[in-house]
C-alpha cells in the first residue's frame, strides 16, 4: 500500500495475525479492516474486518493483531477479541465481516457470581487485580497504589459485570477507567489533566500529517457552577469526608465573584479510599464542568495513539493543547481521522 501526503510518498503494509493467547498462529488475509477508538465507551477500542476464512483461526477464543510496518519499522495498532463473525459475498468469493474489541471485553462479559465481600484494610489495587485475572486477564500494568478500604464492603449484586466494579474502584482511588494498550495489556494509571507535561502527539502546519481542521465551538457558560462540594456520606466511616472547590477567579465569567452568585453542585460519594482521592475527584469534575468546549476534526496519516492522549495542535485554523476523544483508522484511504477537545475557561 502506498500512502500519498503532503510532503512526499511512503510505502506502507499490514499484517493482522491470528494469536493464540500471545502466541502468532499466522497470518489472516484481509481485505480491509478499520480501526476506532472512543473513550466515552466502557471498550475504549474496536475493530471492523473484512478477511478470508481460515481454518487455523479460533473465531470464540482466538484474538487478531494488527500491525503497520512503516519503511521496516513496525507498530502494532491493536489486539481484539472477535465478538461477531458474519458470512458474506463479493464478487462470488465467500469473505467474513468481523467486529472485534480490546481485551477490556473479557472484563465487561464476566460478571460476579456471588456476592464480593471485600474486608475494611485490604488494598484497592489488589481486589482490582483480583478481578483483572478472574476474568482471564492475563497482563497487567498498573501504577502502583497503597490505597485501602476505610470499611468492609459487599455493594455490588450478583451479575454484576466485572469491568463496572473495577472502574468504580479505580475512580475511587483517583484514577482513569481501565483501558488496554496495542498488545492488549490492561493499563491502570492515575487521572491526570490536559497538560504540556504529558503531550503525547503534535501536529503542524508544513507537515505532512495535518490534512484537514474544522473546529467548532460551543458556549454553555449559564449553566456552569461554580461551587463543588462533595461529600462521603457513609454510616460505617467514623467521620463523613467532605471537600468544596470554590471558582473565584475574576477573570472567569462564571466565577462567584463575576457572577455574583454562587451555583452549586453537590457531588454525593458513598466511599471514597481517602481526603485527597475526594479532593482529586471533586477537582477533576470541576475541571470538566468549569470549562466551555472546543472541539477540532483533522485527518493524519495513520500513526499509534492511546485513549485520550495530549495532542498539541499548531495550524492556522487553530492552535492549543486538546484531548483526543475518538480515532478511526481506516486502511482503504490510508488516513486516521480525531476528533479533538479542548477545554475554554469561560
Amino acid at each position: 500500500m502506498t500512502d500519498l501526503y503532503q510532503s512526499g510518498t511512503r510505502n506502507l503494509s499490514f499484517r493482522v495475525e491470528m494469536l493464540d493467547g500471545f502466541v502468532s498462529k499466522g497470518e489472516l488475509e484481509t481485505e480491509s479492516f478499520s480501526i476506532s477508538m472512543d473513550s466515552t465507551a466502557e471498550i475504549k477500542f474496536s475493530a471492523s474486518l473484512t478477511v478470508a476464512d481460515n481454518p487455523n483461526m479460533d473465531w470464540q477464543k482466538n484474538r487478531i493483531k494488527i500491525t503497520m510496518i512503516d519503511s521496516g519499522a513496525e507498530y502494532v495498532l491493536g489486539t481484539f477479541l472477535p465478538q461477531y463473525v458474519s458470512r458474506q459475498y463479493t464478487s462470488n468469493r465467500g469473505l467474513l465481516s468481523v467486529e472485534a474489541y480490546d481485551l477490556s471485553i473479557l472484563v465487561q462479559m464476566d460478571c460476579i457470581t456471588s456476592r464480593l465481600s471485600i474486608a475494611q484494610g485490604e488494598k484497592y489495587m489488589d481486589i482490582i487485580q483480583e478481578l483483572l485475572v478472574s476474568a482471564g486477564v492475563q497482563n497487567v500494568d498498573a501504577v502502583a497504589s497503597d490505597a485501602v478500604f476505610l470499611t468492609a464492603r459487599d455493594d455490588w449484586d450478583i451479575g454484576t459485570p466485572k469491568i463496572q466494579i473495577v472502574n468504580q474502584l479505580l475512580q475511587e482511588i483517583g484514577y482513569a477507567e481501565m483501558t488496554t494498550d496495542s498488545y492488549g495489556t490492561v493499563v491502570l494509571t492515575p487521572y491526570q489533566e490536559p497538560s504540556p507535561e504529558n503531550i503525547k502527539q503534535q501536529y503542524d502546519d508544513g507537515t505532512a500529517s495535518v490534512l484537514l481542521p474544522e473546529v467548532s465551538s460551543t458556549n454553555n457558560a449559564y449553566e456552569i457552577p461554580n461551587i463543588f462540594l462533595g461529600i462521603v456520606s457513609n454510616p460505617d466511616l467514623d467521620s463523613a469526608f467532605t471537600y468544596q472547590y470554590v471558582n473565584e477567579d475574576p477573570a472567569s465569567k462564571t466565577s462567584t465573584i463575576y457572577t455574583g452568585c454562587n451555583k452549586v453542585m453537590v457531588l454525593e460519594v458513598d466511599n471514597i479510599a481517602s481526603q485527597a482521592d475526594l479532593e482529586t475527584y471533586v477537582r477533576k469534575i470541576a475541571y470538566e464542568q468549569m470549562q466551555g468546549e472546543e472541539t477540532v476534526e483533522i485527518q493524519t496519516a495513520i500513526s499509534q495513539h492511546g485513549v485520550r492522549d495530549v495532542i498539541a495542535l499548531s495550524t492556522q485554523a487553530v492552535s492549543g493543547i486538546f484531548e483526543e476523544i475518538s480515532w478511526q483508522i481506516d486502511s482503504s484511504s490510508l488516513t486516521m481521522s480525531h476528533t479533538l477537545k479542548r477545554t475554554i475557561t469561560l
